[in-house]
């Protein structure tokens, strides 16, 4: 699977995203591209059962952080997170490796972002831009 493109939020700030993979996949590793354009963040998500049930890979130039987190029933719960300095317009390499409940996040091939999950669903994977425009290049899925 592979996808390139630039995705955009509302003006307002929000968020909108879309499917990139739509078969559902539990154990998955993928690699991207993304350079944020503004203070936001950008989001893998992956294990998604709907709107209200994902998990997401996130880089945050707002907060300057790496998070991994999951919605459950709409409630958003932060597994792990690190600080990291990430500027605006400047492309980061995003790789996620899901392994049964191990998930990790890695940043410009370092690994930044690693937990353990009890939510090791078969789900769909997709991108989400938070805050600001958000272009990705290079999405890849196996």
């Amino acid at each position: 699977h592979e996808y390139s493109g630039r995705i955009s939020v509302q003006k307002f700030g929000g968020e909108r995203g879309f499917a990139v993979v739509d078969s559902a996949m539990k154990d998955f590793s993928l690699s991207a591209k993304a350079t944020l354009f503004g203070q936001g963040a950008a989001g893998i998500s992956f294990r998604a059962l709907d709107t209200e049930n994902f998990m997401c890979a996130e880089i945050d130039s707002k907060d300057n952080a790496v998070r991994l987190w999951k919605k459950v029933n709409g409630e958003k719960h932060e597994i792990s997170s690190v600080s990291k300095p990430l500027a605006v317009n400047t492309q980061y390499g995003i790789s996620v490796e899901a392994a049964g409940t191990s998930i990790k996040v890695y940043i410009d091939n370092v690994l930044t972002v690693e937990g353990v999950d009890d939510m090791p669903v078969a789900g769909i994977i997709g991108i989400v831009p938070r805050i600001c425009d958000v272009a990705f290049d290079n999405f890849t899925c196996n």
